[in-house]
This record gives structure tokens, sequence and C-alpha cells, in this order.
């Protein structure tokens, strides 16, 4: 390659990071995405033919027909780029071994191959859908990841079909074997038909003899040797290499391969249905134990052990009769405990183009559901949106990041018109149980009652509701009108994106179309319109939401998400007394309902109820024992009340119920840098970062820079930080801070003023929040608006009079007003308090109070902490 293409080189903004394979189409590195870190794979053209005009336009063609495709058992293209001369693509970095590396092994047994074997059918399937055929499919050429999915990648060789039925030309081989030519189908090596789908079809049925019994179905001293044996010869019988292989998967293989394409399945999905119909009529188990391997690799058998299971249930699934449904369970495994379960995202397979969108709707409802159940019975559910914020996506990362013992995986098959779902052990990644359903997209609400139903008995073994549940449609909901609701749910998860939540709103606004009377879209649609506040800070979208939350009271007064709604609405305008009536009611309906609990607790302490406060996060922790987030929020609640050594256990304890998630890192970092700790603090924060890159370590890593008069290195960590959050001002804030004590005034000002704007905007909506008074009050102080800073203080101190960190910052801003005398009386009241005598030692703002007699005084009452080694 080219020396811009070493490793550790930087084409775009990829990092070439190590060598992974070469081709006859490219060379493949892994590389890191240095815009969202992230792990991809590159393919690159070799130097050989860098400038060969038509191998570059081939190369485009690939990007093109991989763009086509969108399916769980095909690599995913991200995107084509160009550096230089030199052109690459981005897809997705797949861990695992090739099949060809399993079959080095020997063959697999049958019910593994199965599983592999529909799910490569399935991929071809998706392929030939849109046009293309693979034209290379090989072992070498499939994936298999540690979870057990199948991955069919390298389309490079991919020629794609006119839908008026262009012919392709065949390949021309020379007397040396190339790496395809022992799975290429007679009707290419002979040129005397066209290539179509079935020569993809033909290429499985090789792959699928090597699997079933380790070798390729023909061999050859030479090419001409090879290509006569595949035009003339018949292969031996499957059986007569592995007896354990059943006839009827023999004679499948055999049909796959014959060299009459007209004898050959005709198509992909004809070979998939037989398959899947093998599987139904062996009635076979999910797999306990997988074939025995060395010890490099004996650590995946598990993993692959329950995409086993699961596929053999989809396998299953597809060929039942009509019904609204048919559940097959698999064998029943003891259950962790405690059981703390995550509902992940559900994936969509095929379908409209809102597949997803219904799919992350059904999760969140699911989510909703078995919080709302299975808490009498000891059960904690994570909720969706914690799910979603962490990017958890796998069982993995829900139980290191989210700290679960249960994990709840789905798929809905919009084609063949089911839904799989199955309930994972965390820790061993076991199966404990799956199940599907007959889906009709046409009547969501049947399929959301029976997943939940079922999954509530997978849980909990035969968990029922002791009431009925306000937020659950009627049998008399209309099922285009829940369709439409179900989407708008969907759409609402992505509540980051203006256009997703304005489509949400379209979503719930056609199922009112259809129902008026449907008072979940109108409490959905208040939801929106507030989010969409939060997004935009446009202010018309809050009486929309208090519109919507009304009429949707009147219909049904019982809907906890309505009052929900409308207490956020009213705790965002600073109507406080208000704000905590709404959500006493939404826990007096949902004593399950987690933002509810966080949103009264907030409200009291902004109303300086600190009492109330801290009894109603113990409570909420009470109800979710084993779940890190209520932990999280107390130890915030001790940060902010200056109880620090409290704060930091609860963090401690975070991190112990979930080690991979970086919130419990950051806050204990900010705490240890609030207690003086600055090794302990780095080393943490340190750690969050390692995790995922997250801008809140990184503010607090250049707190802590600053805290030690390194402030140009902490202005490069404030400004990582704004880098991955523009919107918040208190990073803002500390940026201009960094700024101005480096001596770079002139960048000072301006961050000072975005902070300001920011906070501006916001108490424009809430004008009685003390923190964000606070914080307006420190910018105008900054930029020499002394008489506005003390009158903005001033404010806040009327609105929470206990909160000693406001006390402290008075001090700053008088002593920044050359006050020297109220600087030392509210530094006084603030460490009386107690406020952080580190913070208040290590502060540039009293340079000039260190000689003071009193404030010598109040920073020796208690001695500086000695550094950690």
């Amino acid at each position: 390659m080219s020396a811009r293409a070493s490793l550790g080189a930087v084409l775009g903004h990829y990092r070439l990071l190590e060598r992974v394979g070469q081709g006859g189409m490219g060379v493949v590195y892994r590389a890191r995405d240095e815009h969202l870190q992230r792990d991809v794979a590159l393919k690159l053209l070799p130097d050989a033919v860098m400038h060969d005009q038509s191998v570059r336009r081939r190369f485009r063609q690939e990007a093109l027909t991989l763009a086509r495709l969108n399916h769980s058992n095909i690599e995913t293209l991200y995107g084509f780029e160009t550096d230089g001369n030199i052109d690459f693509l981005v897809v997705e970095y797949i861990h695992g071994d090739t099949l060809a590396s399993a079959l080095e092994r020997g063959p697999l047994r049958e019910p593994e191959l199965l599983v592999y074997a529909i799910q490569l059918a399935s991929a071809l399937e998706e392929a030939h859908r849109h046009d293309v055929i693979h034209r290379d499919l090989k072992p070498s050429n499939i994936l298999i990841t540690p979870e057990g999915q199948l991955k069919m990648f390298d389309f490079g060789l991919a020629r794609l079909l006119s839908r008026v039925g262009e012919s392709t030309t065949t390949a021309t081989y020379g007397q040396t074997i190339t790496g395809t030519l022992p799975y290429i189908a007679p009707e290419q090596l002979s040129g005397m038909q066209s290539v179509d789908a079935r020569s993809d079809v033909y290429s499985c049925g090789v792959v699928l003899y090597e699997m079933a019994t380790g070798r390729r179905p023909y061999n050859g001293d030479s090419a001409a040797s090879l290509i006569r044996a595949i035009l003339e010869s018949e292969p031996n019988a499957i059986r007569l290499l592995n007896s354990a292989i059943s006839p009827e998967l023999d004679r499948v293989v055999g049909k796959a391969m014959d060299k009459d394409p007209g004898l050959r399945y005709q198509t992909a999905r004809e070979l998939k249905v037989d398959l899947q119909r093998l599987v139904s009529s062996q009635k076979l188990q999910p797999i306990t134990q997988t074939r025995k391997q060395p010890s490099a690799i004996r650590t995946r058998s598990w993993r692959r052990t329950r995409w086993l299971a699961m596929a053999l249930i989809v396998a299953l699934a597809l060929v039942v009769g009509v019904g609204i449904r048919r559940i097959v369970r698999s064998q029943y495994l003891p259950l962790s405990s405690p059981k703390v379960v995550a509902v992940l995202p559900f994936e969509a397979v095929g379908g409209p183009g809102e597949s997803q969108v219904l799919c992350r709707g059904l999760t969140d409802l699911l989510t909703t559901r078995l919080t709302q159940v299975s808490k009498q019975y000891g059960v904690e559910v994570v909720p969706a949106s914690e799910v979603r914020t962490q990017g958890v996506n796998s069982v993995k990362d829900a139980r290191e990041k989210l700290g679960v013992t249960l994990v709840v995986e789905g798929s809905w098959d919009f084609n063949g018109k089911q839904v799989l779902y199955s309930l994972v052990d965390a820790k061993s990644r076991r199966n404990v149980n799956a199940e599907f359903v007959n889906a009709s997209v046409d009547d969501v609400l049947s399929v959301e009652r029976e997943v939940t139903d079922n999954l509530l008995k997978m849980v909990g073994g035969e968990l029922r509701p002791k009431k009925q549940d306000a937020n659950r449609p009627n049998g008399s909901a209309r099922p285009d009108t829940y369709q439409y609701y179900v989407q708008g749910v969907g759409y609402l998860q992505e509540y980051e994106s203006v256009s997703s939540l304005e489509s949400a709103v379209a979503m719930f606004h056609s199922a009112l179309d259809r129902d008026p009377s449907f008072a979940p879209a109108l409490a959905g649609s208040a939801e929106a319109y507030w989010q969409l506040f939060q997004e935009t800070k446009d202010e018309s979208w809050i009486p929309k939401a208090v519109e919507a939350c009304r009429r949707a009271a009147e219909l049904n007064d019982k809907l906890p998400s309505v009052h929900t709604t409308l207490a956020l609405i009213n705790r965002g305008t600073s109507k406080y007394e208000d704000a905590v009536k709404e959500f006493q009611r939404a826990l007096a309906l949902d004593d399950t309902n987690d933002a509810a609990y966080r949103g009264l607790a907030s409200t009291y302490e902004a109303l300086g109820n600190n009492a109330e406060a801290e009894k109603t996060y113990r409570y909420a922790i009470e109800q979710r024992k084993d779940y890190w987030g209520g932990y999280s929020a107390l130890g915030a609640f001790y940060a902010t009340n200056a109880r620090y050594e409290d704060a930091a256990i609860q963090f401690r304890k975070v991190i112990e119920l979930a080690p991979q998630n970086v919130r419990g890192y950051t806050n204990l970092g900010a705490v240890y840098l609030l207690q003086g700790k600055s090794h302990e603090a780095e080393e943490v924060l340190r750690q969050s970062l390692s995790i995922q890159p997250n801008y809140r370590a990184y503010a607090n890593l250049g707190t802590l820079l600053f805290s030690e008069n390194r402030h140009a290195e902490a202005a490069t960590m404030f400004e990582k930080a704004v880098q991955l959050n523009e919107r918040d001002p208190r990073v803002w804030r500390n940026l201009g801070d960094a700024y101005y004590w480096s001596g770079e005034r002139s960048k000072a000002a301006p961050a000072y003023q975005h902070a300001a704007n920011l906070l501006t905007s916001q108490l424009k909506i809430s004008p009685k929040d003390p923190k964000l008074l606070m914080e307006l009050a420190l910018c105008k102080s900054m930029l020499g608006k002394q008489k506005e800073a003390l009158e903005l203080i001033g404010s806040a101190a009327q609105y929470s009079p206990s909160d000693p960190e406001l006390q402290f910052r008075s001090a700053e801003i008088y002593e920044q007003g050359g006050d020297h005398v109220k600087a030392i009386e509210k530094l006084q009241r603030a460490v009386s308090m107690g406020y952080s005598l580190a913070d208040v030692r290590r502060d540039p703002t009293f340079e000039q109070l260190r000689g003071d007699r009193r404030y010598k005084q109040l920073v020796e009452e208690v001695p500086p902490q000695p550094a950690a080694k």
C-alpha cells in the first residue's frame, strides 16, 4: 500500500489500526472513526490497481451494491469515501471468525448447521430481492460473530441485474486454481447460460456441503480437472461422509447443488423454507452444548448456544399455520436473582419503511408494561429511555452498563409476520426461554398484548397484574389507531431529533383522526410537544403541550403519563407547587414511574425542602434496590448539598451495580475533586473516558486541571466537552474561566457570552431556577456587568437559601467586583454549610485574599488533604 495507507495513518477521519485481510478486490483494515469514536473496517484498493479507472469504477459499484442492502446477516455499509487518490469503503467492523476458520475444526453438527444455513439463505434472499447476486459466496466471505450471528460480506464481485433482465458474462480462469473456483456454479464455468440468483443458490449449497462434511464436494489437482469435476461429476452423498446428517438435509443440499439450474431451488427463499421445514419436522430442542473446540475458542460456545436456540425457534415459527398466535417454548433454565431486566430494542426484519419505528414503539410499550406489573413480584425493569441513552444494544452492554441480570431480546419479521423474543441470562448469556407469536402489522395491539403477557410468564413464572393498567388501551381500540399510536411512541424515542419528534406528533394526530377519543395518543402528543420545546426552546410548543394534557385528562384522568408530562411542564416553568401535585398524582396511579420519582424529588429540592427530597430519592431506591439509577440520583443530591462522602458512597454503589457505566465514574471523579482527592479524581475520570468519551468526564477533567493551575490544558478539556455537548452553559462558562486565567482573555468573553445566551433562553421558561440564575450571575460578573450579577445572585439566594454552592459563587462575584469583605462573609457561610474547602483553596479568584487573616483562618480550619501517591 502507499505510505498514506500505512498503519497509524489517517484517511479522512479514520485512523488505520490493524490490517485484517486482503483479497483480489482490496485490502481491509480495522480503523478508528475519530468523529464517532468507534471501530470500523476500511476496504482499500491495492496499489497495483490504484490508478486503474475501470477497477475504481468497479469498486464504486461495490459501494452502490452494498448501499441497497439492509439486513442483519449482511455487513452494513457506512460510506464510500476518497482521500487523495485512495478510494475506500467504510463498513461495520465485525468481531468473529470466518466460517472457513470454523470448518478447519471439522464439520458442524446438524442443529448448528441449520441455524447458520437459515441465516445464510435469508441474507441471499435479501440480496436477490434487490437484484444483487454475490457471485463469490464461500466460507471465507462469511463471518460468525461471538454471539453466533452469521454475516455475509465482500460483494466485490457482485453484479447488479437490471430489472429488464440484463445478462452477465462469465469469468475466465487460467490454469491455476483461484480461491473461488470450487464454489462456482456449472453455468458460470460453461458460459452456456446467464448468471442469475440460482448461481448463488448453488454456491450456498456447496458451502452447506462443506459445513456438513468438513470438505468440499469437488477436488482436482489443477483448475482444469476441478472444472471438469464440477461440470461432469456427482459429489459423494453427504451421509457417506457424515452419517450423523439426516437424509432430509442431504436431499436439501443436493437440490441446492443440482447442475441444472432449472432443477435447483429457484430462489433463496425456497431453500430457506425447506430448511425451516426440516427444523420443524425434527422438532429440534434448543442446543445446550456445542461441539468440542480447542480451548482458545471454547469460551464462545455458550454465546453460540443462545443464538442457536433463538434461530431454531425462528425456524419453527415461520412454518406454523394461520392464527393469531402460536407459541413454542424452549426448556426453562433457573432465573438469576436478583431479577433486574432490560428490554433491548427489537430488530425489524424486512417490511415497510416504518418497520424500525414500530419496533421501537413496541419495545417502549413492552418495557412500560413489564415495569408496571412485575414490580410486585420483585422484578426490576430498566426504563427504555435509559437503555437508549446508554446506547445498549447487546446482552454484554446491558450487563456492564446497566447492571442487569436478565435481558429481553427480540425481532419482528415483517415478511414472515412473526415476532420472536427471548429471555437471556445476562451473566452466562444463555437463553432462559424463547417464544414467538404470529404478528400482523394491522393488529399491533394484539401483538403487544400477546408478547407482554408471555414475557411476564418468562420473567416470573405466572405474573399477573393486580390492577388494571390505565395506560393500556382496552380491547375496543381500533387496530389502525393503535398502529399509528405505536409508531408515534417509536418516533418519540428519538427525542433529540426535531424531525423525529415532529413525526411523532404526525403519527399521534393520525391516530386521533381515526379515533378522537383515544386518550393515549393525546398524552403522547403532549410529551412530544414538550420535548420539541426542550430541543428548540421555541415557547410556542408549551401551550400546545398543556392543551394536549388537558384534553387527554378530560377523556381519561387516570393516565399516569398525562400527569407526569404536566408535572414536567410545571417543573420546567418554575411552577413548583403545581409540579409536586401532578407528580404525586402520577405516582398514585403508577408507583413504578421512575421519571415521576426523580421529578418529584428534584422539585422538592428546588423548593428548598431537602428533607422531602432525600426521602423521595431514598423511597425510589427502595422500589429498585438492584438498579443503579436511584443511587446515581441520590448521589447527585448529596453532592449538590455538600455531603461529599455520602455522595461518594452512592456513586461507588453505581459502579458496583454497573461497572461499565460512565456516569458512576464521572460523578465519583467530580466528588473526589470536591474532596481535594485529585489523584483519585483523575484516575476514575480517565477510566470513564476509556469506557466511552463523554462530555461530563472531559468537563470534570478540565476542572481538575484548572484546580492545578494548568489553565491552558483545562481549556483543551473544556473544548472537547463542548464539542460533544454544545448546549451545556456551565461548560461554556468553565471554558471562559480557563481562557481567562490562561491569559487568552480575547477568547474568554465570547465563551462567557455564549453561556449567558443559553442561560437567558432557559430562564425565559424557568425564571425561578436558582442554578440558572447563579450561572448567569457568574457570566455577567466576568463580562464586567457587576450590578446585574449581584441582582441575579440575590434572586437565586431567595429561591434557594440553603444551597452552599450558591454562597460560594456569591463570594466569587463579590471578590470579582472588589468587595473583599462581602466575599469573606459569603465564603464563611459556604464553608459553614459544608462547601468544599479544597475548592475554596484552589480558586484563583481569591488570590488577593490569600494574605487576609480571616481567609487564612477559614482555609486552615481543616488542613488540606495530602495528595494520594
